[in-house]
């Protein structure tokens, strides 16, 4: 589990539990330094409740595959759905309250041919993105939110 400065406590997470009245539908995007658009087209995107607890627990997470890590006892009261091929996302019927979106924009590159001959042929890849993150005070009814590299937390974005 991960470093928590903040007690955890149930009564904390109450309000955040169960069908509620709104929405919350975004996006996550962003633009490499040539320009080209990405999103988080098939990666995971996490509604966390936005109490004291998870701020502390979003606070020092590095990588999206370690939101169990950081969320801890509290992973149970979060929501997780995936962004579609155009890099959209939706939660339906959450309960009105501060929340936290979660999210990454990975993709590969192309790192340059080795000039050792025996490697000539072989082609290098690297990843690049990182972890996107943004709170949103949603109200009943429809709540929408944009993440963009201007929401980086983590990571080694090239944008």
């Amino acid at each position: 589990m991960g470093v928590h400065h903040v007690p955890f406590s149930d009564a904390d997470f109450r309000q955040y539990l169960g069908r509620g009245r709104a929405d919350i539908e975004g996006s996550a995007l962003g633009r490499t330094q040539g320009g080209e658009a990405k999103t988080c087209a098939g990666y995971p995107v996490y509604l966390a409740p936005g109490n004291a607890f998870d701020q502390d627990a979003v606070a020092n997470l590095g990588l999206l595959s370690a939101v169990d890590l950081a969320a801890g006892p509290a992973l149970r009261y979060w929501r997780k759905t995936a962004c579609d091929a155009q890099g959209r996302f939706v939660f339906r019927h959450v309960p009105a309250g501060n929340w936290i979106v979660i999210t990454s924009i990975v993709y590969e590159i192309s790192a340059p041919n080795f000039s050792n001959p025996t490697f000539a042929n072989l082609q290098a890849t690297a990843q690049e993105g990182g972890l996107l993150m943004r709170s949103i005070e949603a109200t009943n009814g429809p709540n929408d939110v944009v993440l963009t590299t201007d929401d980086t937390h983590i990571g080694n974005f090239q944008f």
